[in-house]
């Protein structure tokens, strides 16, 4: 039973028009771009998709012969999408899109299912849409990545609240296919759901003992991940590729990835960036809202501890669960909150204000979930004006600093084109690079990969293997050829020293003839790849020698004799 709303009471018919019509219309037009598969490509995190993607097409094995980051379905479902629709580079970047808006409308059907007063609900979701995940090649950052996590959400609040067992099954089912496609969102769900289940056991102990509830409940979610996981796992057994996918995507990924090679500089330390004339600039504002999500999750969870201290409230049970949830992701964005790793985990730091500022303000509600009467002004006139004056300005201030929203979504429109004019961007030439017929890209790269594309296919047969070092992921699906090592970008090797060994090994016992080479510096933490890469860098040197160029891209062929 949904609490009744305070502050802004419109028709129902009305909310229902917003919800079900202009909602998710505003979505689409936040994102949609009518040439959406055209723009810049990045070498390092689309290559990086594309390459996966490449050797899926000729059947390699995740894991044992990709190196994935991520769990499968984030490379399955857009290579599915390309055996149905046509292997191009639009198809990836259609799902990237398509992918962030429905993640959207997942996000906001969480927010309207647990928030109900319109002011809250509806201020939320404007924020959200202000400052969403930006346009990037890239499904690790947005995509369908966050899907599994708002739906998981969402079925631990069902569940507290209305008490079905189904939502544990499907909630388990979803926990297995959110590892599935990205282990943080995976964890994160089953945080929220070992949250839901302490707190609930814990208030139910008096009824069935609390070790009982938290092991049949349990039980009840293992059930449905094993029905997502096992089918997968199975598959990586029987090839041989489950100790590595285990090892990639749990270790290094989530262990030796953020320490070796994050994402961008290090978080500042909030005191540099509150000094006079260094607040106001973008990235202060981006780490100081950083550090405010951070606290706001602290405040609330102190707030709803208390509270259940006193009662259990299904409520106050959510409020924890989504800060469990955010508070995985908010970690994850230190590694660098100047790009889309920060604009992806606001929508569940916006919900979980949106229900607390509700839930502060609202009806409570006892242990069975039923709702108390509205408090009512009259009797409490001082603490009910001085709450609601404090949720309006906690709602304006952020909406008033958000900035002019007809100049936002006016640049939204455009920014595909990073920031360039139009003019400048030319389409690939089809009968070189059939998989991204039609697909504009600013005139210097298509030069580049026009003549890097009809090299390697002019001079290499089908079943010839290229190396490209230390980015240049796209090369491979663009050009139709195969990498000379499971490291299809050659950076993501410098986690452990025995992978760099490895592509030394594969180089050499391949006789890899060719080698795409950028000499162009994507510095991580100020080592340059010279550094970082070292026994492939002193490999490269020593049996390589420069053949020709196409604007800053190199092609390095073997040396005679080596």
């Amino acid at each position: 039973m949904r609490s009744e709303p305070i502050l802004f009471t419109p028709a129902k018919s009305l909310e229902r028009f917003v919800d079900f019509f202009l909602a998710p219309l505003a979505i689409f037009f936040s994102f949609y771009t009518p040439d959406f598969i055209s723009g810049f490509i990045f070498s390092l995190d689309e290559g990086y998709h594309l390459s996966c993607i490449n050797d899926l097409l000729s059947g390699a094995v995740p894991y044992r012969d990709i190196y994935m980051q991520h769990g499968p379905l984030l490379e399955y479902i857009p290579y599915w999408l390309m055996k149905l629709f046509g292997v191009h580079l639009g198809v990836l970047r259609g799902f990237q899109l398509f992918g962030n808006m429905l993640s959207f409308l997942f996000a906001f059907i969480l927010l309207r299912t647990v928030v109900s007063n319109p002011l809250l609900k509806y201020s939320a979701f404007y924020l959200m849409l202000r400052f969403p995940m930006k346009i990037v090649w890239d499904t690790r950052w947005g995509g369908i990545r966050w899907i599994p996590g708002f739906v998981g959400l969402m079925l631990i609040y069902l569940w507290l609240r209305d008490r079905k067992t189904m939502y544990l099954y499907v909630l388990g089912l979803v926990c297995g296919l959110g590892l599935l496609i990205s282990q943080e969102i995976g964890i994160s769900i089953m945080l929220s759901a070992g949250v839901a289940l302490f707190f609930h056991a814990l208030g139910r102990k008096a009824d069935e003992g609390f070790v009982q509830s938290l092991a049949r409940n349990g039980f009840r979610i293992l059930v449905g991940f094993a029905v997502a996981v096992i089918p997968s796992y199975v598959h990586l057994a029987l090839n041989q590729a489950l100790g590595e996918y285990f090892k990639i995507t749990f270790i290094d990924t989530l262990l030796l990835m953020p320490r070796e090679m994050p994402y961008g500089p290090p978080l500042p330390p909030l005191s540099r960036v509150l000094r006079p004339g260094v607040w106001l600039e973008p990235e202060a504002i981006r780490v100081t809202v950083y550090y405010g999500i951070g606290l706001a999750y602290v405040g609330m969870a102190a707030w709803a501890l208390l509270r259940l201290r006193r009662k259990s409230d299904y409520r106050a049970i959510s409020v924890l669960c989504l800060i469990a949830y955010g508070a995985v992701a908010l970690k994850g964005a230190a590694r660098n909150v100047r790009e889309a790793q920060f604009d992806a985990v606001l929508p569940a730091a916006l919900i979980s204000v949106a229900m607390f500022l509700q839930t502060w303000l609202a009806p409570g509600a006892n242990s069975e979930g039923t709702h108390e009467s509205l408090p009512s002004p009259d009797k409490q006139p001082r603490k009910f004006r001085f709450k609601t004056l404090l949720v309006l300005i906690i709602v304006a201030v952020p909406l008033l600093l958000s900035g002019n929203p007809y100049k936002y979504f006016k640049t939204r429109i455009s920014a595909f084109w990073w920031e360039l004019p139009p003019s400048v961007f030319v389409e690939l030439r089809p009968d070189i690079i059939p998989r991204a017929a039609g697909v504009k890209v600013p005139r210097t790269q298509a030069e580049e990969l026009n003549g890097i594309v009809a090299f390697i296919r002019e001079h290499t047969s089908g079943d010839e293997e290229i190396f490209a070092f230390p980015y240049e992921g796209h090369v491979y699906f663009l050009a139709e050829r195969q990498s000379a090592s499971r490291f299809n970008i050659a950076l993501y090797s410098a986690v452990r020293a025995e992978y760099m060994e490895e592509i030394v090994r594969e180089l050499e016992s391949n006789q890899t003839r060719y080698i795409i080479y950028n000499p162009e510096e994507y510095k991580i933490l100020d080592i340059p790849n010279e550094t970082r890469l070292r026994p492939v860098w002193d490999y490269v040197v020593t049996n390589y020698e420069f053949l020709t160029s196409y604007g800053d891209m190199q092609i390095l062929v073997r040396a005679s004799g080596k």
